[in-house]
């Protein structure tokens, strides 16, 4: 639901984003639209539920191999007026940016989508055998 919330804080902010921003700034920002777009979730069930329904589409997005399609469905199913481009084109330099600014070191990054399945499953397995 990360994704989905910071995803949410940017569609209710877009009016107020500029376009010329440095990845050191984008990172800033994604910071913040994540904070609002979760406040936003906690406390207001409308919010909520489309922010449920935007983590699906990701989700979608991730598993398929028809990125680029998908993308433009979501973004036209959702009436975004203007696409942030570079985003996810960038996501890598601000990953690298938080990653440097929280001073952690990884020796393998693996993204939610490529884990949250196996992550799931192995979780309701585990709360079975043990009767929860």
């Amino acid at each position: 639901m990360h994704v989905a919330r910071k995803y949410d804080g940017m569609l209710r902010k877009i009016k107020e984003i500029p376009t010329d921003l440095t990845p050191e700034k984008v990172a800033d920002l994604l910071a913040e639209c994540y904070v609002f777009g979760t406040r936003a979730d906690e406390n207001d069930a409308e919010a909520h539920a489309e922010i449920v329904k935007l983590n699906k589409m990701i989700f979608e997005i991730a598993e398929s191999r028809e990125k680029v399609r998908i993308i433009a469905e979501t973004r036209n199913a959702l009436g975004w007026q203007n696409f942030i481009s570079g985003v996810a084109g960038t996501a890598i330099s601000i990953l690298r940016i938080f990653i440097k600014r929280l001073q952690v070191k990884f020796d393998k990054y693996y993204p939610e989508s490529m884990v949250a399945k196996t992550g799931l499953e192995t979780v309701r397995r585990e709360l079975k055998n043990r009767g929860l």
